[in-house]
């Protein structure tokens, strides 16, 4: 359940239980255990409610316990396949898999971000960087909220989140590098995509 919830989707029990083939009652018990854990959130809609992740942060706690327990194959949508997971999806709303963590990569090398306990700290010639790119920030680029430290289930290694990351995948779909796959956390990308992505380096050097 929890693994389509972090689809960024917002799904009513009946469709969860049909996903996870439990009775409706047993969902329901799973579903008021998520959200009394603070994991989840409903929304009421008329008549009908919807759970949905509760906030990044629960998705990120998610998403490091789907590091050392990977959530079922089952969960993945029909026809996607692994490879595709793997190479470019979100995770809530910042980029995961192999290019988050290429990226990841080059900006620690560069200089642009270097890590500190859980968080990235932006550094001066990083902050200019990506305001270069048209990225705003908060007055504090230290502020812990900025760039998280996320465990990357198929790479085993950090990506960036929060601010900083939902920022740089916002930046890569209005440059038409990756397209949102429906119903799906897996990111199309494009021909123009690719090229950016092997360019990364050399872009980010121009600004």
């Amino acid at each position: 359940m929890v693994a389509a919830l972090m689809h960024q989707q917002c799904l009513p029990a009946s469709s969860l239980a049909r996903l996870v083939q439990m009775s409706p009652q047993a969902t329901r018990f799973h579903l008021r255990k998520l959200e009394d854990s603070s994991l989840i959130r409903v929304r009421v809609c008329g008549r009908h409610r919807y759970y949905e992740i509760a906030t990044p942060e629960a998705a990120e706690l998610i998403e490091r316990i789907f590091g050392i327990l990977p959530p079922p194959r089952c969960t993945l949508p029909v026809g996607l396949s692994v490879s595709a997971f793997a190479e470019a999806r979100t995770c809530y709303n910042h980029l995961a898999g192999h290019w988050a963590t290429t990226i990841t990569d080059t900006l620690i090398r560069r200089g642009m971000i270097a890590p500190v306990d859980d968080i990235f700290d932006i550094t001066l010639d990083g902050y200019c960087i990506f305001q270069g790119m048209g990225l705003v920030f908060p007055n504090n680029r230290k502020n812990k909220l900025l760039a998280k430290r996320c465990i990357d289930v198929t790479e085993r290694k950090d990506h960036i989140g929060g601010y900083l990351g939902a920022c740089l995948l916002d930046w890569m779909v209005r440059k038409e590098w990756f397209y949102h796959k429906k119903s799906s956390r897996v990111l199309e990308i494009t021909d123009t995509g690719r090229q950016g992505l092997h360019r990364f380096d050399e872009i980010t050097t121009a600004l």
